[in-house]
């Protein structure tokens, strides 16, 4: 592996993780709009679903581009691969953070009574910790921490 393709390549891992910081934060964010009715937060995570759209777009655009220019094997394939993947995963949670976050318009006008809502923080509290264990084994490069999660 060229040293220029191991720098590229470790640019567009931080790119990944500067998406999943952002996935997560949309998570957090819509979760607390959830639960504290906070149409503030939930304003900011549909605001930043957009940002999170072109940066998955630019790391999709990247990985085509490594692969095409130095035409990786093994594992640096893999890596590729598993970027690829990660990155599509992390904006589909993003949207349904968003999609989350929009519905909580829905709840606070006109009030909805709490009786007949469905409770779905503590499922989304579950989904951002196997997040964060997921990217964790990703970071680790752990793959008895992915089969876990």
């Amino acid at each position: 592996m060229s040293l220029r393709f191991a720098k590229e390549l470790e640019a567009l891992q931080q790119q990944l993780l500067d998406l999943a910081t952002a996935a997560e934060n949309a998570l957090v964010l819509s979760l607390r709009a959830l639960e504290q009715e906070d149409v503030a937060s939930a304003r900011k995570v549909i605001a930043e679903d957009d940002a999170i759209d072109a940066a998955e777009v630019a790391i999709e655009e990247e990985c085509l581009k490594l692969m095409a220019l130095y035409q990786p094997v093994a594992s640096d394939l893999r890596t590729l691969v598993t970027i690829l993947k990660i990155n599509g995963e992390l904006e589909r949670a993003a949207d349904l953070a968003s999609d989350i976050a929009a519905n909580i318009f829905d709840m606070v006008e006109p009030p909805v009574a709490p009786e007949t809502r469905s409770d779905f923080a503590p499922m989304m509290r579950q989904v951002h910790g196997l997040l964060r264990r997921a990217l964790d084994a990703f970071v680790c490069h752990r793959p008895d921490l992915a089969r876990k999660v």
